[in-house]
């Protein structure tokens, strides 16, 4: 069985496990509220992940590359500026 197969398979199990909870969830009073209570919490911890760890992470990948604001107007990279400037890199471009 191929991957794809074996996705179709654990998308259908997981639906067989939950679908039932899900409908009896729903019908307890107040689940909609909070339903809506969890998806924004969850909202607030992936902004609060963005702007705390991959904003910092693009800045200081932009420093470590020496990349400036000028460089960035003039256009995308082209594929040499890209490449590793290592020989010993285990990526291969072709």
């Amino acid at each position: 069985m191929s991957g794809n197969g074996f996705s179709l398979v654990y998308l259908i199990a997981v639906a067989l496990l939950f679908l039932p909870m899900a409908f009896f969830v729903m019908r307890q009073p107040g689940a909609l509220r909070n339903v809506a209570l969890w998806v924004l919490a969850f909202a607030v911890l992936m902004w609060g992940y963005h702007f705390v760890v991959e904003v910092p992470q693009q800045k200081a990948l932009e420093a470590q590359q020496g990349t400036s604001s000028d460089e960035k107007e003039s256009g995308p990279a082209s594929p040499e500026s890209l490449a590793p400037r290592s020989s010993d890199s285990p990526v291969r471009n072709l």
